[in-house]
């Protein structure tokens, strides 16, 4: 009698052992192969331009303008945190650098074969024109243009989901959009300035000075 009793206790010992490998294995094997790879193809990114925002009269933010294409069926939302990394592409051979100025200006939704407007926002030191002129558009390209050389571009990874945003900057095809003195604050002061595909150069007043975000290209 005892001895059936030690063998049902070794056959139940066995069965759990077992049944425990077996709920372990796919895990093992998962965790033997690495994650999974990143997928470059789900979200696309169109360049759209680049706004230029007074921070204080020694500092502005300079807003690169992407339009996000999911291609994907299911909704996405990109957001900071420690799992959302932005990279920099460096023209040179490629490779990717670290830039902790660079950061999502807001969270961004991107619904299943749509599309969404988001910005990659870098902060820098510069001194804000006094008054508009050809004086302060200089001013302001010569800012953009220090802060993009070098860089192919932005890439974000999304370890969450394993999404690989690429972000290309090409100011080739961007022409400039500058905002007329605000009728608030410092009348003399120009607002922002941007510098958008396909638009004239032109003031804008200060309630627009989110249009470059917010205007069809």
């Amino acid at each position: 009698m005892n001895k059936t009793i030690i063998i049902g206790i070794l056959s139940c010992a066995v069965l759990f052992l077992a049944a425990a490998y077996a709920w372990r294995a796919p895990k093992l094997v998962q965790s033997a192969a690495g994650p999974k790879p990143w997928n470059s193809q789900a979200i696309d990114a169109a360049f759209e331009g680049v706004q230029v925002r007074e921070v204080d009269p020694t500092h502005a933010d300079i807003d690169f303008l992407y339009d996000l294409d999911n291609h994907t069926d299911s909704d996405f939302e990109l957001a900071s945190g420690p799992s959302t990394v932005i990279m920099k592409r460096l023209k040179a051979d490629a490779s990717l650098s670290s830039d902790p100025r660079a950061r999502l200006a807001s969270a961004a939704f991107v619904p299943t074969n749509n599309r969404t407007r988001m910005a990659i926002e870098v902060a820098d030191t510069f001194s804000w024109p006094g008054k508009p002129g050809a004086a302060a558009d200089q001013a302001f390209r010569d800012f953009v243009t220090r802060e993009t050389a070098g860089i192919k571009g932005f890439v974000i990874f999304d370890q969450a989901s394993r999404y690989q945003i690429e972000l290309p900057i090409d100011l080739a095809t961007a022409t400039a959009t500058a905002v007329r003195p605000a009728p608030t604050g410092t009348p003399s002061r120009p607002a922002n300035y941007c510098f958008r595909r396909e638009f004239e150069p032109k003031w804008e007043s200060e309630d627009r000075a989110m249009s470059c975000l917010a205007a069809p290209v």
